[in-house]
């Protein structure tokens, strides 16, 4: 009995483009996140359908069929897991919940090798995406490439003689190809993204500049002329002295309050991006946040 087969989906890192590692992904993320990790999961349909009706048919095959049906339901729920709860334990880093994660999958695929032989291996990608997108690029890329190393000194050693070896390992190696495309492109984006932001803080700074130098340029100056007007007034015409120390008063607030006006503009957008900093670094100390 063969697999269905099929490759898990690239399920987009949800932190933004630094790519945390939340402890637990907001909840509000979970339907797209599942369905998008999820759908895949159908490969498993017709060895799901065909070990359910060996489970319940007496025979020798019964207890095998068993285990098989619990191998998949376990790898299952685990890989969904692996994409909401990356972290289950939040005592531990990333790289170490992954492994954990990576070890009770690749038991699954174990208990499923004597069911399915080395067909097995063609669920190996549910792996790789298990470290591919619920983590940083660099993690993912290592972990990716020991699972698939792991699935070929498997094929190697215990299925030598197997004439479909060639051909999962020939998927293996596309799947593997596909996958690790998927997520350069989401880094690739993930870094426009950041980069369009920081041109649009440089364009606001930039403008925040001119308007500075023409606010301040154009009230510095006529508050200084008007200072000097008023220390020659001071003595020979008091009442225009003071109606001149006046108007650098006025003169005075309503260039603090363009320049304040300015730099609110600047402000605004920034909050933005500290308020994005402030969320990850939370998430990297393993609380669960939930940001607009």
């Amino acid at each position: 009995m063969s697999p269905a087969g099929g490759s898990p989906a690239p399920a987009r890192p949800t932190v933004g483009t630094a790519e945390h590692d939340p402890a637990v992904l907001p909840l509000h993320l979970w339907p797209s996140t599942l369905g998008f990790a999820g759908v895949w999961l159908i490969s498993f349909g017709f060895v799901l359908v065909e070990l359910l009706r060996r489970a319940f048919t007496p025979g020798d095959g019964r207890g095998e069929a068993i285990l098989g049906v619990t191998a998949i339901v376990v790898f299952i729920l685990v890989y969904l897991a692996a994409f909401v709860v990356p972290r289950p334990v939040r005592a531990w880093p990333a790289w170490a919940n992954a492994v954990l994660t990576w070890l009770v999958l690749a038991g699954c695929l174990a208990v499923l090798t004597r069911i399915l032989g080395v067909h097995a291996l063609l669920y190996s990608p549910f792996l790789v995406a298990t470290w591919l997108f619920p983590h940083r690029l660099r993690v993912g890329l290592i972990g990716a490439g020991a699972t698939m190393a792991v699935a070929l000194a498997t094929g190697l050693l215990f299925f030598p003689g197997d004439p479909a070896l060639p051909v999962v390992l020939g998927n293996l190696a596309v799947l593997l190809v596909v996958l690790v495309g998927m997520r350069l492109a989401i880094a690739r984006d993930d870094r426009v993204v950041e980069m369009t932001h920081e041109l649009d803080l440089a364009g606001q700074r930039e403008r925040l500049g001119r308007d500075l130098h023409d606010i301040l340029g154009h009230s510095l100056t006529t508050i200084n002329v008007k200072t000097q007007l008023v220390h020659r007034l001071i003595d020979t015409d008091p009442a225009r002295a003071k109606e001149e120390a006046a108007e650098v008063i006025a003169l005075s607030r309503t260039a603090l309050a363009e320049a304040r006006a300015a730099v609110a503009e600047l402000a605004a957008p920034e909050l933005g991006g500290q308020l994005s900093l402030s969320v990850g670094a939370l998430r990297d100390a393993g609380m669960a946040v939930e940001a607009p």
